[in-house]
């Protein structure tokens, strides 16, 4: 680069500067002639000057101040880039909040762009040069920086072109501004807003399976007490063996009808999960299954806390309640074991068997039972853990926070059992 003195009138001084540009790539474009003018700095001023440009040059230091002030509460950093040298000021870095990669107040193109996100490297440059090339007014781009600890923050970056009497750019100048908590609150709300489609969609299928076990079982049941009564209504001696029969058939598919309704009242809320607390449904479910035969089922509960919140407890009837269902139904195992822990502010529970086991990267991932435990876990904060091989037996295990139901909480449900037992 050559400077040459344009004309000797006193006042701002005039540089001719000719240069080579560069474009993104850092590849030569030909020369570029541009003429600028340079103020004298307000801070150095000659012996003597006036009182009037002294107090002008203390305005300008007090602007400058309140507009630092100003961009370092609103965390916002100025930037500017010579396209004729690659240099760049300006910008966050280390020191500022939260700090970044770039290692000066001046750095150039390439650390810069080695800043920039993997990813995000080819839709940012494709949105500086459709600026450069005059295709956009601006330059706007919402993109990922390397922080000093090796992890990537957000950032919103404007920018606008100078460019030369030939339209050429020769330096841009604009603002960066840190939007990592907003990115991170918006991937929070979608993430919530996902659990909550799913919740909405775990509790459809719930009421689906529900009304295909009233439908499969009770209906039918009603239906077979419907037609014995209709039967024995039609029959002209009440008191004959064949009317006995029939209200004999009755009676059955009316008991019938009773127990499959309380089975259908369990398996959505147990009356001991509300009276006694999950400790007490789990070992009752245990010996439920139990009763059916097959495999031996051992419960093993090692906890301190009297009851919890109320999700908290239907949460991990239910997904005990599933795990368990499948280990009898399908592994083949003769020995299952249920285990319920309490260590470190959190409650674990565990359900293992020693079965056939089965390939957990196979199963569908829309399976309603495996889906429907873990979304049950991360929407109460806690992790799930699915272990299994074919031939090598599953163990489902479960994490949750501990939230302990309140003492008054704890007097309320002791009255209301009292009075029931009235």
């Amino acid at each position: 680069m050559t400077d040459s003195k344009c004309g000797g009138a006193r006042g701002p001084k005039a540089l001719c500067i000719r240069s080579r540009s560069t474009d993104l790539k850092g590849e030569s474009e030909g020369e570029a002639g541009v003429a600028l003018t340079e103020e004298e700095p307000a801070g150095e001023l000659l012996a003597g000057e006036s009182p009037q440009r002294k107090r002008s040059a203390a305005v300008v230091r007090e602007q400058d101040e309140r507009l630092r002030l100003l961009l370092e509460a609103a965390n916002v950093a100025l930037w500017d880039w010579d396209l004729k040298t690659n240099r760049v000021q300006g910008g966050l870095r280390p020191g500022d909040a939260p700090g970044y990669s770039l290692p000066a107040a001046e750095s150039t193109y390439s650390d810069w762009y080695q800043a920039l996100h993997p990813d995000d490297r080819p839709r940012v440059l494709a949105a500086f040069q459709s600026h450069l090339e005059g295709e956009l007014p601006r330059y706007e781009s919402e993109h990922r920086v390397q922080h000093t600890d090796g992890s990537y923050r957000w950032v919103f970056v404007r920018g606008v072109a100078i460019r030369d009497e030939e339209g050429r750019p020769v330096r841009m100048i604009g603002s960066e501004i840190d939007v990592t908590d907003r990115r991170q609150a918006e991937e929070q709300a979608r993430r919530e807003e996902q659990l909550l489609r799913s919740a909405l969609e775990l509790y459809e299928c719930e009421r689906r399976v529900v009304a295909y076990e009233i439908h499969d079982g009770l209906a039918q049941e009603l239906t077979g007490a419907l037609f014995a009564l209709q039967a024995l209504g039609q029959l002209p001696d009440k008191n004959s063996p064949e009317s006995q029969r029939f209200y004999q058939s009755a009676l059955q598919w009316m008991t019938t009808c009773i127990e499959e309704t309380r089975r259908l009242i369990r398996g959505l809320r147990p009356a001991t999960l509300d009276e006694s607390g999950v400790v007490a449904a789990l070992r009752a479910l245990v010996q439920e299954l139990s009763q059916r035969g097959g495999a031996e089922i051992a419960f093993c509960s090692e906890v301190h806390f009297d009851r919890l919140a109320s999700p908290l407890e239907n949460a991990l009837y239910r997904i005990a309640q599933e795990a368990l269902t499948n280990a009898v139904r399908y592994s083949q195992s003769a020995r299952i074991e249920v285990r319920l822990q309490e260590t470190g502010g959190r409650v674990r529970l565990s359900v293992e068997d020693w079965g056939s086991g089965f390939d957990p990267q196979a199963v569908d991932a829309n399976h309603f039972g495996l889906r429907g435990i873990r979304e049950r876990v991360e929407l109460l904060g806690g992790q799930a853990r699915i272990d299994s091989r074919p031939g090598a037996g599953t163990r489902i295990r479960v994490d949750l926070p501990l939230i302990e139901l309140p003492p008054e909480a704890l007097a309320f449900v002791a009255r209301q059992g009292d009075r029931e037992l009235r």
